[in-house]
């Protein structure tokens, strides 16, 4: 995973190239990879122009029969007054002035294969996604998170975690208490629990999740 602050625009450049580069390394096609970068410059750029600054993140996902790169964009706000009126082409928020990631979300909606976004006056939030293969429908619903460990650490306790059952979706979120190697291991074992077979309603996910860190730090 990537993760680069936006704060001003000469980091904007640094973002796309670390995304194109990701992308490369994955080994997605050329056109994928191109894709990625213009999102991740109108992204950026965004984020200077129109908010407080922000972050970037790109990794890869997994979505059911494919391979994916999802670029999520945040920022602290001032938000996005009608994501609606800003999806279309020519609209901007500072026109407006109500700040926010509004220009350019119609041309970033064109260049992804899948988009959602989030937005309110405490910030916004853009998950862009790219599939390798671009004949692949994504599945409904679409579930998916994103773990940031703790400045100074590259790996945590946080997890999550989502498996389908007969009456719709579980998902989980653990945050095992602590930083570092020892905490992760600890939030796989919560994953190990959530994921057994028997583990398929509210009350016995919980419960094994539980047998599954009994006697350790907690979570």
């Amino acid at each position: 995973m990537i993760s680069q602050p936006i704060e001003e625009p000469s980091q904007i450049g640094s973002a796309r190239r670390a995304a194109i580069r990701f992308a490369q390394d994955l080994g997605f096609p050329d056109e994928v990879v191109d894709r990625v970068g213009l999102v991740v410059t109108e992204a950026g750029t965004n984020l200077t122009r129109h908010a407080k600054g922000g972050r970037i993140f790109i990794l890869e996902a997994h979505p059911p029969a494919s391979r994916a790169i999802k670029v999520v964009a945040v920022d602290s706000g001032p938000g996005i007054a009608s994501v609606e009126k800003a999806m279309a082409d020519g609209y901007s928020t500072a026109a407006e002035a109500d700040g926010g990631m509004g220009v350019g979300l119609g041309s970033i909606r064109r260049q992804s294969d899948d988009l959602d976004i989030y937005s309110d006056n405490e910030g916004t939030v853009l998950i862009a996604t790219f599939l390798a293969r671009a004949s692949t429908a994504l599945p409904l619903p679409n579930l998916a998170g994103l773990i940031a460990p703790k400045p100074g650490f590259s790996v945590g306790g946080d997890a999550f975690a989502t498996r389908p059952t007969a009456n719709g979706h579980l998902v989980m979120l653990v945050d095992v208490l602590g930083h570092g190697p020892v905490a992760q291991d600890e939030a796989q074992k919560a994953i190990a629990g959530f994921l057994k077979p028997e583990s398929d309603t509210l009350e016995a996910a919980e419960l094994a999740v539980s047998d599954a860190l009994a006697g350790e730090r907690g979570a």
